[in-house]
């Protein structure tokens, strides 16, 4: 999922001051926010305050790239608000196919126990072992949507339910303890075809109408894993050709 590459980077307080102070015109913050992160990024971003100012993406682990940025969208601290907004265009995997590199570990050693993930469909696991043996050809591709692959409807929804889940990104998002509000969408989701697709459609305009840092205050990642100091040196200059 590329939306998890904001496991670490930074953005400014100008990119999503209007969250804090008046979501949406209404001279509220964002009813969505953490009210603790709330307050954090209030202190950090004040009002009329200086909206050049970074923060971390990933507020947990920021420098690290691994599986919080989703943990952060349960508990209500996504930075931004296409983040934040992001369960919906999730449902893009409705179609699409993943290496099984990309997933492997699941069906054999899941967080280095020596077992599939305990929340795999055991029918679905024998089907995707059967595709992805250990030792395998790590490139071979398994559809995202192991129901309907090439037609963009609910079913990546419905397939969470079902503990079919392709990628552990996502079924996390309904399978983690705790997760009742997105848990409820994905109830919701799966039953309401044009409920997902209106979402969807106004969280990709959003998407698309981002704003990408440019000249020294951005850079182009040689490698989506890590910023580029941490590949080229503390003091290399890389930056954004845009």
């Amino acid at each position: 999922m590329n939306e998890g590459a904001h496991t670490f980077g930074r953005a400014q307080c100008s990119s999503f001051n209007l969250r804090l102070y008046n979501f949406s015109g209404s001279g509220n913050p964002d009813p969505t926010l953490n009210t603790t992160y709330l307050a954090e990024l209030q202190q950090l971003c004040p009002q009329a305050g200086n909206e050049s100012v970074v923060t971390n993406l990933d507020p947990t682990t920021p420098d690290t790239f691994d599986g919080n940025y989703f943990s952060n969208l349960q508990t209500n601290e996504g930075l931004l608000r296409s983040d934040q907004e992001l369960f919906s265009t999730t449902g893009a995997h409705t179609f699409g196919r993943a290496q099984c590199r990309t997933f492997i570990d699941r069906l054999y050693n899941f967080n280095n126990t020596g077992l599939p993930d305990p929340t795999l469909d055991t029918t679905y696991l024998a089907t995707l072992q059967q595709l992805c043996p250990q030792g395998g050809n790590g490139t071979v591709l398994a559809d995202l949507d192991p129901t309907t692959p090439d037609g963009f409807d609910n079913n990546y929804f419905s397939n969470l339910q079902a503990n079919k889940g392709l990628l552990q990104s996502d079924q996390e998002l309904f399978s983690t303890p705790g997760a009742d509000d997105i848990i409820e969408l994905v109830d919701i989701f799966s039953t309401d075809e044009t409920a997902f697709f209106e979402s969807f459609v106004e969280s990709m305009i959003r998407m698309g109408n981002l704003s990408p840092l440019t000249g020294t205050e951005g850079e182009i990642r040689l490698s989506c894993r890590a910023v580029n100091a941490d590949l080229a040196g503390k003091d290399s200059v890389l930056v954004s050709s845009v």
